[in-house]
């Protein structure tokens, strides 16, 4: 597993200036998680782990450095790295963990490109 400061100069690596316009974001008010997730989709990413990502807070704004990989798989959603401190409380990472599991066909939609984010938004 990747440490956090590996994984964000992967991703500055990837994606330069492009890497937020790569990805949708899913705000609170929609969602009802504690915090912002992050959708991209397999076209739009080099990374061949289903994932999306979370801001390690409860602001409301855009930190690019707190964004977190997490999988979307359907059992266990997993984090993606190591090394970082957990800014939120781990009962809100396990109602992120379950909310993936709840959507995860959506959400594999999403990655797959069979579903755009305006339709998974719609079906939430």
């Amino acid at each position: 597993m990747k440490s956090l400061s590996e994984f964000i100069v992967e991703e500055e690596l990837l994606y330069g200036d492009d890497l937020m316009i790569e990805m949708s974001n899913l705000s609170q008010k929609h969602t009802k998680l504690p915090m912002i997730v992050w959708i991209e989709s397999c076209r739009q990413t080099k990374h061949n782990v289903p994932r999306l990502k979370f801001e390690n807070s409860y602001s409301k704004k855009l930190v690019p450095k707190e964004l977190i990989p997490i999988s979307i798989d359907k059992d266990n959603p997993e984090l993606l790295v190591d090394g970082f401190k957990l800014k939120i409380k781990q009962k809100d990472l396990d109602i992120l963990k379950e909310w993936i599991k709840k959507h995860y066909d959506a959400l594999i939609g999403v990655w797959n490109y069979e579903i755009d984010i305006y339709d998974f938004m719609l079906n939430l």
